[in-house]
């Protein structure tokens, strides 16, 4: 058993996002908290987020609400996906749609913001929040945000 206080504190962190005891201890600062508290905008939009995510979940999963792990920063969280399929109920439920009787659905003012190796990176427009979509290769991201934005574009 981990005894000094570093361990333990990665411990923690990786209780709640499971990081590796690795990934969590270095992500550890001198004098913070483990989870560094992000900015009341940037916990707003993580608040919303996981709200939509938890909403989302339909099917068994293997993490829970499909989510593999999560790593908080005080400025973005990234949010790693476990499958294909559930980053198409993700990303159908977050993106902002409109149906022909006014009803809105999904996350107001989010948009994808860029795409990189790494995954795709969410903010919501005129706010300083921003989340990143990881856990799949760059070509699935790109059909799975593809097959999101025709099902939201298609008419009744």
């Amino acid at each position: 058993m981990r005894r000094d206080r570093i361990s333990r504190l990665a411990d923690r962190r990786r209780l709640y996002t499971n990081e590796t005891y690795d990934q969590a201890r270095s992500q550890l600062r001198p004098g913070r908290p483990p989870i560094p508290a992000p900015p009341a905008q940037q916990l707003y939009f993580e608040a919303e987020l996981f709200h939509e995510v938890v909403d989302s979940h339909r099917d068994f999963t293997i993490y829970p609400f499909g989510i593999r792990r999560v790593r908080p920063g005080t400025d973005s969280i990234e949010v790693e996906v476990e499958s294909e399929q559930r980053a198409h109920e993700i990303l159908r439920s977050i993106l902002p749609s409109y149906e022909p009787d006014g009803e809105v659905h999904g996350m107001p003012g989010l948009r994808i913001w860029q795409r990189t190796k790494k995954g795709i990176q969410i903010h919501q427009s005129r706010r300083a929040t921003s989340a990143w979509l990881t856990g799949l290769p760059p070509r699935v991201w790109k059909q799975v945000e593809a097959e999101a934005l025709d099902i939201i574009a298609e008419p009744p």
